[in-house]
Formats: C-alpha cells, sequence, structure tokens
C-alpha cells in the first residue's frame, strides 16, 4: 500500500528525487558541530528517527520503514555517540505488515508513537500509552481533533512536549506515490483526555509552513522556544532547520538551515540540555543515526531559548 510505505519518514522513498547539498537562501546555523556516528552496540540494522529521552538514559529508534515489518527499539546510554542497545520496546510492535515509529516520551513516561495498525478504519494512528521497565502499557489512539478525517490524510510525525501538555503533530496528504503531496506542522493542546488543536497553531507556526516544501519531523525544546524539524522539496532534497522564538505566545522565526552533509538526512531530535542534536542519514546504503554537539557557552549565549 504506496500511502504506507510514505508514513513517518522520507528516506528511503526519496532517493531518486534529492539532488545533494544544494544551497538555498536560508541563512544557516553554525552552532552545531563535531558530527559523529552514534554506535549502537548489540545493534546492526538500519536505524531511524531517534529520540532521546528526556533525562538522556534511552535513545529510542525504528528499524527501516520498508512498509513490511517496522519496529520500535531502545538502547542505554554510555555517553553522547554511544549506547548499549536492549532490545524492543515492548507492547507497541504490531504483526508484519505494520509500522510502529517515531517514538517520543514525556516527563511523566508517557509514551507517543506513529502506527499503521488500524488506518485507514481508524484515522487515529497517534498511539500512547505508560512507559514502565522498556515497556508501554494499554497503548491506544490519542484522542484528538487534529486528525483529518478524509481520504489520503494521515498523522505522518508526532513528538510530545517534555510536559505533556503540547503536541507537535504532522498532517500529510499523500495520493498515490510515495511521497506525500502536502505535509506541514501543527500544534495541539492537551484538553483533559484529548488534544485540541492550538487555535494560534497556524499563526505560531507561519514562518514554518510552506506550500512549496514539506515540512515534518518536529523536535521541541525543553523549554518550547526552539523548533527543529526537516524540509524537503525537489530541488533541495532534506534538510534540518531550526526556529527559535524568545516567549511562548510568539511565533517561531523563519528558520534557519544546519548544514550537514550527507544523504537523505532527517528526523532531529534535541537533547534536554540542548548541547546535543541526533538525526538519522543514509551512509554506505544503510539507515544511521548521527550527532553534533553545540558548545557550552553558545548554549549559554541563548539562554532565552532554553
Amino acid at each position: 500500500m504506496t500511502i504506507l510505505i510514505g508514513i513517518a519518514m522520507l528516506g528511503n522513498l526519496g532517493m531518486a528525487h534529492l539532488s545533494g547539498n544544494e544551497s538555498t537562501a536560508l541563512q544557516q546555523d553554525f552552532s552545531f558541530g563535531n558530527e559523529q556516528q552514534v554506535e549502537i552496540l548489540g545493534y546492526t540494522g538500519h536505524a531511524m528517527e531517534p529520540f532521546l529521552s528526556r533525562d538522556s538514559r534511552f535513545l529510542f529508534f525504528n528499524s527501516l520503514n520498508d512498509s513490511i515489518n517496522t519496529n520500535l527499539y531502545y538502547a542505554r546510554r554510555i555517553s553522547d555517540n554511544q549506547f548499549q542497545w536492549i532490545g524492543e520496546v515492548q507492547g507497541v510492535n504490531g504483526e508484519a505488515p505494520h509500522l510502529d515509529a517515531v517514538a517520543s516520551l514525556e516527563d511523566g513516561n508517557q509514551f507517543y508513537f506513529i502506527s499503521n495498525r488500524n488506518y485507514p478504519g481508524d484515522y487515529r494512528n497517534i498511539q500512547s500509552g505508560a512507559f514502565r521497565d522498556g515497556e508501554v502499557l494499554d497503548a491506544a489512539p490519542v484522542e484528538g481533533d487534529f486528525y483529518i478525517k478524509s481520504p489520503g490524510w494521515i498523522i505522518m510525525d508526532a513528538e510530545i512536549n517534555p510536559a505533556g501538555d503540547a503536541l507537535f503533530y504532522v498532517n500529510a496528504r499523500f495520493d498515490g506515490g510515495a511521497l506525500p503531496k502536502e505535509a506541514d506542522l501543527g500544534i495541539a493542546l492537551q484538553m483533559g483526555t484529548t488534544f485540541t488543536k492550538d487555535s494560534n497553531s497556524d499563526a505560531l507556526l507561519k514562518n514554518i509552513n510552506t506550500r512549496d516544501f514539506l515540512e515534518y519531523a518536529p523536535s521541541i525544546s525543553l523549554q518550547g522556544l526552539e523548533l527543529f524539524f526537516t524540509r524537503f522539496s525537489d530541488l533541495t532534497g532534506t534538510q534540518i532547520l531550526v526556529s527559535r522564538r524568545q516567549s511562548l505566545d510568539e511565533p517561531f522565526s523563519v528558520p534557519l538551515l544546519i548544514p550537514i552533509q550527507g544523504k537523505n538526512v532527517e528526523a532531529p531530535s534535541i537533547s534536554s540540555d540542548g548541547g546535543v542534536l541526533y538525526y538519522h542519514k543514509m551512509k554506505d546504503g544503510q539507515y544511521s543515526i548521527f550527532q553534533m554537539t553545540r558548545e557550552k557557552e553558545l548554549i549559554e549565549d541563548r539562554v532565552e531559548w532554553h
């Protein structure tokens, strides 16, 4: 099913469309550097869609999105670029063919992920449950009014903020191809047991969402003042961008490009201290997780953003 092939990542689907690291009109953010490949000891498969837990203890990631068998795994932190693989996240992975991917975890240990287990019969394709000792308990669809209940539409990515009261999601529309025709970010706020689209979502994201590009894979900083995401077009390929604001009630700024060399660079995840940025890209025919660091003095210079 073509629509399921495109859920949650664009990497192995968009290679024919990518043209390398072509220049764009975006200003660049050079605060991140010293790129290193992340070593996951005991794991040799594709590793995509990284998410570092807010306490930095665990790295969550998923295997290749091949529309056959995409699972969620996790590893315990040894250092910023070395983790010990533990295994599958229990309680989330369905039976093939399926996709369970794009993990995120809030401070209260409520776990969120993307799943196609009931789609398209049920448009609620974000699942959530309590994370305890490597297992997600009682995973169930996330309720909310942010789903677009129309053929071709799906939530492609989502990340919960640290406090668990704001969900950054991506509405994507597929129309018979591997790549979506549209993909834009949105913000939904927790209202009791459901999430309601923030009435200011469009205004807050007006400098991020575009008509001509696909925006997806959001990652929000600890204080909610830095938003990292991926942007794609046939001209530029995939790019990781960052947009900032100085208070929660103002729009995110025009984004800056984080210059990262390589093929299919996607899916940023920022550490809670703002010092390490994780992402995946293809190297030697396999998707792997990489990280770049930001020097402490640069973080302190941006104290209003952290």
